[in-house]
């Protein structure tokens, strides 16, 4: 019979257990998250001003380059979270 620490226990295990077999798809020895320092949430309406600010900066002739840096910029963010979100923008055609 298991007192209530073991029982604990094998439920935080079975627990565990189950987590890694739904979301882990590799086993892996060590994880590297790759730019976890970067910010990427954004509200609805960041959003929507990016888009409209996107679309008037290209209208006007400027490059993506151009824009990464102005849409930097205009929201104090790092150039690579705008590159970022220039790049899902741009995968549901957005932009």
């Amino acid at each position: 019979m298991l007192d209530s620490v073991q029982l604990e226990h094998q439920i935080e295990c079975t627990t565990i257990a189950g987590i890694e077999r739904k979301f882990m798809k590799e086993e892996r020895l060590t994880t590297y998250i790759a730019c976890e320092e970067l910010d990427f949430t954004w509200s609805e309406e960041q959003v929507m001003e990016f888009q409209k600010l996107w679309k008037q900066g290209r209208k006007k002739g400027k490059t993506s380059i151009e824009m990464i840096i102005s849409l930097s910029e205009h929201f104090k963010r790092p150039q690579e979270e705008i590159a970022i979100l220039l790049l899902d923008r741009g995968m549901k055609s957005k932009i």
